[in-house]
């Protein structure tokens, strides 16, 4: 069970960039950037849907060859689309999806920004040239995760330095992407039994046609 907001109350901004700061030494000194995270625990705080532009907006940015060759990187914005009540747990919307390059391999752009803006999520590109990081995220993405700035969160009571999100686009070669959210909190565990905080956030959403 993930901790309660009562239990990680205690963690202070400072205590937090200390967290985070020893956290991306031991990653450093002691895996490799390239190991795969396999068997994800699942977080159920946030789930994310998808409205019809953005999903355009993917199948116009794949359908540019260079896309399915490349890695590329994107900005995904979201807004709250409802809260269960009485809890922490969030249905986001993404309402815009852009992509920020056209296939600049290993480019990752939150280390180019000081803060996110609320709701945005950077997004990166895993190609079917590479199966075995379709659905799969690796110890590099999270230590560029840990190296940019937090989420914000678009509801202020809610943000916290603690969380970072990131997504990965999967692109099959069956022609299907399938987009999946990451959440990683300082506020947990970073043990390597618990794969250093990283959670999968709710289902991918699958866009059927995406090139």
């Amino acid at each position: 069970m993930p901790a309660s907001n009562k239990e990680l109350s205690h963690f202070d901004t400072e205590t937090i960039e200390q967290r985070r700061i020893k956290l991306l030494t031991h990653l450093y000194d002691k895996e490799h950037p390239l190991k795969i995270f396999h068997h994800l625990k699942q977080s159920d705080t946030f789930a994310f849907t998808i409205n019809d532009d953005s999903a355009s907006a993917i199948r116009e940015g794949l359908s540019n060859p260079i896309r399915q060759t490349n890695e590329s990187i994107a900005l995904a914005t979201v807004k709250i689309a409802g809260q269960i009540p009485d809890t922490h747990h969030f249905v986001f919307q993404i309402i815009v999806f852009n992509f920020e390059n056209l296939g600049t391999a290993d480019s990752v752009l939150s280390l180019s920004r000081e803060r996110f803006n609320a709701g945005e999520i950077e997004v990166h590109t895993h190609l079917y040239s590479s199966p075995d990081y379709l659905g799969q995220t690796d110890i590099g993405d999270l230590i560029a995760l840990l190296e940019g700035p937090a989420w914000v969160h678009p509801q202020p009571a809610y943000i916290t330095t603690a969380q970072r999100i990131f997504g990965v686009l999967s692109i099959y070669a069956n022609h299907i992407a399938e987009l999946q959210f990451y959440l990683h909190d300082l506020r947990e565990s970073l043990t390597a039994n618990n794969q250093y905080g990283l959670k999968t956030l709710g289902m991918p959403i699958r866009l059927p046609n995406a090139y």
